[in-house]
């Protein structure tokens, strides 16, 4: 890996508590793994991307019938996703583990990938159209979703919180449905919205959600649990980057890629300094080359 990528990766992280420019370091760290050889056509496409989307937005904005702002943001989140559907974006099902499928621009010009790099993407659009579109670190399945619990409501054993990057488990990861976008919940609690882009941004209302988690996770978990709703919260979006990290150390062991694998921990490692756990590993793990100049 080249040291001036590794080092500009690390000033755009900035400290371990500051938040990340998400999009940008994920398409960094793909410049990073690839030696600086990514897809010559990468900042066009990117580029393109975001003029349409906001074009698309923008005419959203101009219908002659408005929408309050919170039915205007799922209005605009859905059209983000039916756009990168129309382009033909979508998961990679059959090649799951190529590390392709994690490398951002590599996911601009295949428009495939996991479900992190595509909501990861959708994320991107959906801000550049004026709305914060959260990511969602479920279970085994990465999703992104709108009205969402914050950091304190419903913690519980079953989160992610106190998982060290750098360890396996970082990288592990009766309410019936809405009758609509702005449903609720009882209690005046509104129902998280909760999308997939990695299969054509399709909606998933809570029942669907309690069964994918029950499928993951092999615990039964009701839909109107505290539970699931604790698994619906905004992920941060140093460990987005640091989940997206992990599946590709992953996907470098599945390739026995040890230089790519000992690469993932020096940008965890710069992710996470106050880790020590990441260091450890990265001592313990076999190089084949040195970082390059």
């Amino acid at each position: 890996m080249r040291v001036d990528l590794l080092q500009r990766f690390t000033d755009l992280v900035g400290p371990p508590d500051a938040a990340v420019p998400l999009f940008e370091c994920a398409l960094l760290f793909s410049a990073a793994l690839q030696d600086g050889d990514t897809w010559p056509e990468a900042r066009g496409a990117r580029q393109r991307l975001e003029q349409a989307a906001a074009q698309l937005c923008r005419d959203e904005d101009g219908e002659d019938d408005p929408a309050s702002p919170a039915l205007e943001a799922v209005h605009k989140v859905e059209t983000v996703l039916a756009f990168l559907r129309e382009l033909g974006f979508a998961g990679n099902i059959r090649d799951y583990e190529n590390p392709r499928n994690s490398l951002m621009d590599r996911v601009l010009e295949r428009r495939t990938g996991l479900p992190i790099t595509l909501s990861v993407l959708a994320m991107h659009l959906a801000e550049c159209c004026g709305v914060e579109l959260h990511g969602v670190s479920f279970p085994g399945h990465f999703l992104v979703g709108l009205r969402l619990a914050g950091p304190d409501e419903g913690k519980n054993e079953g989160t992610d919180e106190g998982k060290q990057p750098g360890s396996p488990q970082a990288s592990a990861q009766g309410q019936p449905p809405a009758s609509g976008p702005m449903s609720g919940l009882g209690s005046g609690q509104p129902e998280p919205l909760i999308w997939d882009p990695f299969r054509g941004g399709r909606r998933l209302h809570l029942d669907e959600l309690a069964a994918l988690y029950t499928s993951v996770v092999g615990q039964h978990v009701e839909a109107s649990s505290p539970q699931l709703r604790a698994q619906l919260r905004p992920c941060p979006s140093r460990l987005i980057l640091t989940r997206m990290l992990e599946n590709l150390r992953r996907h470098f062991s599945l390739a026995q890629q040890p230089d790519r694998v000992a690469d993932s921990l020096e940008l965890l490692a710069a992710l996470h300094p106050n880790v020590p756990r990441i260091r450890e590993l990265l001592a313990e793990h076999p190089r084949r080359r040195d970082l390059l100049n």
